[in-house]
């Protein structure tokens, strides 16, 4: 089995060939596609999975109700510091959502600094 390092330089000469024999290329495309194809759906296949992973770590330590209330507070300060620029990145990435509906359901301080940290972004979306 090849060593995964090597794998990335390889497919990047399936770029480099055709640069260097131009059109003479088009007689290998029936073979070289399906292996970028394959390649490509590997990687991404690969990014999924590592997103995940690190998507359950975050979820693990963010069960902390002290990290919690600071992750809910570094939202909240993103709105009320970048204002009305921040409204780009709040529609756009919806990471937000789940986890503020999650803090605003919880009890103490937590809920406290999710309701501010909600109304911050609310009125930069505005």
């Amino acid at each position: 089995m090849l060593n995964c390092s090597v794998k990335p330089p390889i497919f990047s000469c399936f770029g480099d060939i055709p640069l260097a024999i131009g059109e003479n290329f088009e007689k290998y495309l029936p073979y070289a596609m399906p292996m970028l194809h394959g390649a490509a759906g590997l990687l991404f296949n690969f990014l999924l999975l590592v997103r995940v992973i690190c998507l359950s770590a975050y979820l693990c330590v963010i069960r902390d109700e002290s990290v919690r209330k600071a992750a809910v507070s570094v939202l909240g300060d993103l709105a009320d510091t970048l204002g009305p620029s921040s409204k780009d990145l709040f529609q756009s990435n919806l990471f937000h959502i789940e986890f503020m509906r999650e803090c605003l359901e919880s009890d103490g301080e937590v809920i406290v600094a999710a309701s501010w940290a909600q109304g911050m972004i609310n009125q930069a979306m505005a």
